[in-house]
């Protein structure tokens, strides 16, 4: 019940992050945002099933390091909790929580960060922008639409889910 609660208020977190993200400024050049399959250097698939939940989860490499992320279609961005940043090497520092954002269970602060590179099987995407909430706002590691949009496609087949780049 708690990682329900969990994932719902995520959900409710990204929606509010919609707009901020969308007025901030783009990181690089747009080259810096295609996909690798899209600047012509790889390409894959990767696939998950649907657990008794009715979620779907990957093992993916963030810069690297190996972490369970959740496949949240509701989600804008792709979110992570201040211990994972870390994990990852994504410097964000106490005072860079300064975006507020209304959730189910109340206010919450963010920071914005760029993981270099997420990677799930032969999928690459580099550059991805993630909004960070401290550990007590944000449990599991969301995989939003942000990764997802940048993909050839993703299709839901049955009980599976199937990425494709």
């Amino acid at each position: 019940m708690k990682s329900i609660v969990t994932i719902a208020v995520a959900c409710c977190v990204l929606a509010v992050l919609v707009p901020e993200f969308l007025g901030s400024s783009r990181e690089g050049s747009d080259q810096q945002h295609l996909s690798v399959a899209q600047q012509g250097k790889l390409s894959g698939t990767a696939e998950s099933w649907q657990d008794r939940s009715g979620h779907y989860s990957f093992n993916a490499d963030f810069n690297g390091k190996s972490i369970n992320t959740l496949v949240d279609t509701g989600a804008s961005y792709v979110a992570i909790n201040w211990s994972t940043a870390r994990r990852i090497g994504l410097r964000v520092r106490a005072k860079d929580f300064r975006h507020n954002i209304r959730t189910a269970n109340g206010i919450a602060k963010y920071a914005k960060g760029v993981i270099d590179e997420i990677r799930i099987d032969g999928i690459v995407v580099r550059r991805v922008t993630a909004a960070v909430l401290s550990d007590q706002a944000l449990e599991t590691t969301l995989l939003g639409m942000n990764f997802l949009n940048r993909l050839e496609r993703f299709e839901f087949q049955g009980k599976k889910l199937k990425l494709v780049q």
